[in-house]
């Protein structure tokens, strides 16, 4: 696909080939079902598993400076790392969370001093971005509300549930 070719259910289920261990959705709201087309309700990441990958990171939310963050974050946690992509997800979120303007800043500029090319690029982009806001309130924790690092799950293939019928656990919800 390439230009302004759109990404449907449709053509992605029509789609063969060899399919990756995860996707990553990270454009504006990839991880929602579609609402104009029928063939658009159950949403690109159950397509995904369906076509054969194993997993889906995906954005339920509109994209704005809050998931660049977050997302830049995760790459650089996932592949680099030992950790797992459910797991860097998780940990990118926390950093979201909980560090300051400042901190932020300092991550990036930390990218900037020690590496070149692609990423260095991306990483004086990103610190530009957030320029303004430190401008005023470095020791501020902008990001803290869900609404700002929630809206990007993980979902993964399961496979079949094997279990022994002798042993039953209720879950239930209410008062």
């Amino acid at each position: 696909m390439s230009g302004d070719e759109l990404l449907t259910v449709r053509r992605l289920l029509a789609s063969s080939g060899e399919m990756s261990r995860l996707a990553v959705l990270s454009a504006c709201e990839s991880g929602t079902a579609g609402i104009r087309l029928p063939s658009e309700f159950i949403g690109l990441p159950a397509a995904f598993i369906q076509v054969g990958f194993a997993g889906v990171i995906a954005s339920h939310s509109a994209v704005n400076v809050a998931t660049a963050l977050l997302m830049h974050r995760f790459y650089s946690l996932w592949p680099a790392g030992d950790t797992g992509p459910t797991d860097a997800l998780r940990r990118a979120q926390a950093w979201l969370r909980d560090s300051t303007k400042k901190e932020k800043a300092s991550w990036y500029d930390e990218i900037a001093l020690t590496t070149n090319g692609a990423r260095r690029a991306a990483a004086l982009a990103a610190r530009q971005a957030i320029e303004p806001a430190l401008a005023k309130h470095a020791n501020e924790r902008t990001f803290a509300h869900p609404y700002w690092w929630a809206g990007v799950s993980v979902n993964w293939r399961v496979r079949p549930l094997r279990c022994r019928f002798d042993r039953f656990v209720f879950l239930g919800i209410g008062k």
